[in-house]
């Protein structure tokens, strides 16, 4: 291959390593290439027909950068290095920049290196995850870096999660006090609305019944006056009435008549006298009523008086509306949390706090406390006479008279926008918190197997452990010394690292766990570090599902790869190697079985030992095979599986 062709196929696989946002929905993978119109043949020539990611690959020329299209790789040649950082602010985030030998160390991504002998490329981590990608350590390996001390990594995480958790938990404390202020407001503010309610109420009653005792006292007044006009015309009368005794005292009959007139009119006037003073007696307590009455006003309104100044200085807004929603007073609190006064608040947004508030729902709220008979509480974002945002937590508070009918409305606004900061600034941090829990569990999940993995992050140890009854999986690859020594390194590595990523995935399925490579070989288990009854069928079946997927990937490519694979059940030790570089291993003699298994099997051939023929007799059909001598196990009888499974 010439050094170009080399590029172009690194191209490709370091797609391989790299995780784009929302990768899981993309059903095509875009690549571009803006150089010549050799460049772009090349990287088509290598690349065009390999799938990438399961997923089919497109390879476009780009000739102009005001018009580049969505891409997910996009590959700049070295004639091209002086627009890169034009390149850069005209793709989309979510692409891939891939250039050749460029000096722009700001703007590039991964960088091809012709002049370094050690090192093919560079990278530039910020700008790709600044472009909302991830990427594999496995990349640092193809450029000839050196991988990075994953269990420093996790310890120094693990670190910085344990003290964001302790700010995180003063801030709780922090803010849990200041609700703890803030309830005790609101409930003074509720107390203080009840008895303003309820005095207001008070002198209602107390007005009406004034209104009622006057009424009655004028009325009174009125009829104590008509009796006193009668009285006087009944005294002129009587003072008649003695003339004509005077003159006609020869009469007898006429002084008789005169006397009875007499004695008749004294009778009414004894009785006249004694109602009047009845009636004035009445009249003086009343008086006196309505005076003690008058006095306990005077007081209720000195109290009402005092209250009217705790409203106007207290640092939340009051406001007193009609019942028909009209903006009657507003206090000094109103001003200094929204800057406007009543009367400006009226022009610039309405004179109703139905249409001025902050609130749609309003009129429901107002409602919902008519008919429950209490106040309610929302919470709204308002802007201030300055322009800023803040955030009010408004009660409302209708006040009714005896017949339940609406009087005023009462709104007390409170400004929360410090707290509403901190809550989005804890739930932030929460997120971050829970994005780097994440990131360090699957750096874990991807060294370990998971159960090994969730007792380091329970106890930070893990103990050696004996299992019973695991099956072992160990295969070669046929010739791999004579075909490494013909093939290109770099195509070797992208070779191998294709068919055992196929493995893993295969080995994963069937609820296997992959141990280790070395090389060519590939070491896989099942039945630890999690127990399974079917050990030794799901090793089969993978071992099964891997010769036919060489065989389907054999037809379609020209380098032809084969294996050997070796099977034996019994009892195996696994645990946690080294304290640097966490490693998960397995040993005992059913390793070496397995392995000498792999030894005397044939190439795409599945050489099974007879312990493991025996789990499995009536589950699967095998071809008996002649005994052979084992190095280090004497003569040993095994099994092939049956070639018609690979058809």
């Amino acid at each position: 291959y010439t050094q170009e062709e080399i590029k172009a196929a690194f191209i490709f696989s370091f797609a391989k390593y790299v995780t784009w946002k929302n990768e899981a929905d993309i059903k095509q993978f875009k690549i571009g290439v803006f150089g010549t119109e050799n460049d772009y043949n090349i990287v088509l020539k290598v690349c065009s027909g390999r799938p990438l990611k399961n997923s089919s690959a497109v390879i476009s020329h780009i000739t102009d950068i005001e018009n580049i299209p969505q891409l997910h790789v996009l590959f700049v040649s070295n004639s091209n290095c002086s627009k890169l950082a034009q390149i850069k602010k005209a793709i989309k985030k979510n692409t891939l920049i891939v250039s050749d030998n460029c000096k722009d160390q700001d703007n590039i991504m991964i960088n091809f290196l012709d002049g370094d002998p050690d090192k093919k490329f560079e990278l530039n981590i910020k700008n790709i995850l600044f472009a909302d990608m991830e990427i594999s350590r496995k990349i640092v390996t193809l450029g000839g870096g050196q991988e990075a001390n994953w269990q420093d990594l996790y310890i120094k995480t693990d670190k910085e999660l344990d003290d964001t958790k302790i700010i995180l938990q003063n801030q709780k404390a922090e803010i849990f006090e200041q609700q703890k202020i803030l309830d005790e407001k609101a409930e003074l503010i509720k107390t203080q609305e009840k008895e303003i309610k309820k005095q207001n109420f008070e002198i209602d009653r107390k007005k009406q019944e004034i209104r009622q005792q006057t009424k009655i006292f004028k009325t009174q007044k009125l009829k104590i006056d008509e009796q006193n006009h009668v009285l006087n015309i009944q005294l002129e009368k009587i003072q008649a009435q003695r003339l004509v005794l005077y003159s006609g005292a020869f009469v007898v009959i006429m002084l008789i008549g005169f006397v009875f007139v007499v004695y008749r009119n004294y009778k009414i006037k004894k009785k006249a006298n004694k109602e009047l003073e009845l009636k004035n007696k009445e009249i003086n307590r009343q008086k006196t009523e309505i005076e003690a009455q008058a006095k306990e006003l005077e007081i209720k309104n000195i109290q009402l008086e005092k209250l009217s100044i705790v409203a106007a200085k207290t640092d939340n807004a009051v406001i007193i509306a009609r019942a028909d929603g009209e903006l009657d007073w507003v206090n000094e609190g109103f001003k200094r949390i929204f800057g406007y006064s009543l009367d400006e608040f009226k022009t610039v947004f309405s004179s109703n706090i139905y249409s001025a508030s902050a609130n749609p729902d309003i009129k429901t709220v107002i409602q919902d406390c008519i008919e429950k008979k209490k106040s309610g509480v929302y919470i709204a974002k308002n802007k201030t006479k300055s322009g800023s945002e803040i955030w009010v937590q408004t009660t409302l508070t209708p006040i009714l008279n005896e017949f339940g009918d609406l009087m005023q409305i009462i709104a007390i606004d409170t400004d929360i926008t410090q707290l509403k900061l901190q809550e989005e600034r804890i739930l932030q941090q929460k997120k971050i918190i829970e994005e780097e829990k994440n990131k360090s569990e699957k750096l874990l999940l991807n060294i370990l197997p998971e159960v090994v993995a969730n007792d380091l992050k329970k106890t930070g140890k893990t103990l050696p452990e004996v299992f019973e009854n695991v099956t072992v999986y160990f295969s070669d690859v046929v010739g791999f010394t004579k075909k490494s020594a013909n093939l290109n390194p770099q195509l070797l590595i992208n070779e191998l690292n294709e068919i055992f990523t196929v493995f893993d995935n295969i080995i994963e399925k069937n609820d296997c766990e992959r141990i280790k490579t070395i090389g060519d070989a590939y070491l896989a288990v099942c039945g630890l570090p999690k127990e399974n009854p079917s050990h030794a069928e799901n090793i089969i079946n993978a071992a099964i599902e891997i010769i036919r997927y060489l065989y389907s990937r054999n037809k379609n490519t020209d380098i032809k790869w084969e294996i050997r694979v070796g099977i034996h059940t019994g009892k195996v030790v696994g645990g946690v190697v080294g304290i640097k570089k966490y490693i998960y291993d397995v040993f005992g003699d059913t390793i070496n079985t397995a392995s000498r298994m792999e030894s005397a099997s044939e190439p795409m051939k599945i050489n099974v030992s007879e312990v493991t023929f025996q789990l499995l007799n009536n589950k699967f059909r095998f071809v008996e095979r002649d005994l052979l001598e084992i190095k280090g196990k004497g003569t040993m009888k095994m099994y092939f599986i049956d070639d018609k499974y690979f058809n």
